[in-house]
């Protein structure tokens, strides 16, 4: 069995030198000064999941009941990955290489932001002190105006009945990490905005919503702390 080699980037900060960092198979970060393999934001704010457990049964039992199939949920639900990890590819590759894909959702996400000034997609970034790691989607310029937006691909359905409301903790928590990554890092991408940017599965539409990044973050440290203490309990 091989084992996926380590990616990495050179990251640029704002005194002129890079910072090296790592990402493996499994989404653990590291860097040339602390090769601890560390967890992501996106395992971390994992622990931010509000009142969405209920709706999440009630979804699943409805997609068994539409097919008759006790493995419905399951394979909707992979499905869906697959279709956001499509999309990513799809920005991804738009804002290095410049390539417009048919899919309609990489055409709905192209109309909405697509005439922005990207400065990187894919970005890695890792907190020195609070030892943690993450990729944000992608950072653009809006005239003078540097843009955080992390790429949600969300179920047109859902969205019409329940819009961000489940999801927002959790994606708030997620952009604000990276944010406070980059600015702990001292990366050369200062103070930005961020957004959400929430594209229909289905293409039929786009959202983008701003980031409170001080309650992000503040959600980001109260999931960062469950996310230790789980840790602990189940080490010791």
């Amino acid at each position: 069995m091989t084992t996926k080699q380590a990616d990495h980037q050179d990251h640029p900060l704002a005194n002129g030198s890079t910072m090296r960092i790592y990402r493996n198979g499994n989404h653990k970060y590291w860097t040339d000064e602390d090769n601890t393999k560390r967890s992501s934001a996106s395992t971390i704010v994992s622990y931010v999941d509000g009142n969405s457990f209920d709706v999440a049964v009630g979804w699943a039992c409805n997609e068994m009941n539409k097919t008759n199939d006790p493995y419905a949920a399951k394979k909707s639900g992979e499905q869906s990955r697959l279709m956001g990890n499509q999309l990513h590819d799809e920005v991804d590759n738009y804002i290095k290489n410049g390539d417009i894909a048919e899919n309609p959702a990489f055409m709905a996400w192209y109309k909405a932001v697509g005439n922005l000034q990207f400065l990187a997609a894919e970005q890695f970034v890792y907190h020195p002190t609070l030892k943690y790691g993450g990729t944000l989607d992608q950072i653009a310029l809006d005239g003078d105006k540097i843009i955080v937006q992390d790429v949600k691909s969300v179920n047109p359905e859902s969205w019409a009945k329940y819009g961000s409301r489940l999801r927002k903790a959790k994606d708030w928590a997620q952009v604000s990490a990276y944010i406070t990554a980059l600015q702990g890092m001292g990366s050369i991408y200062k103070t930005p905005h961020a957004q959400i940017v929430y594209v229909m599965r289905d293409g039929s539409g786009v959202a983008i919503e701003d980031v409170d990044l001080d309650m992000g973050f503040h959600l980001f440290k109260a999931s960062m702390t469950l996310y230790e203490l789980h840790k602990e309990l189940n080490n010791g």
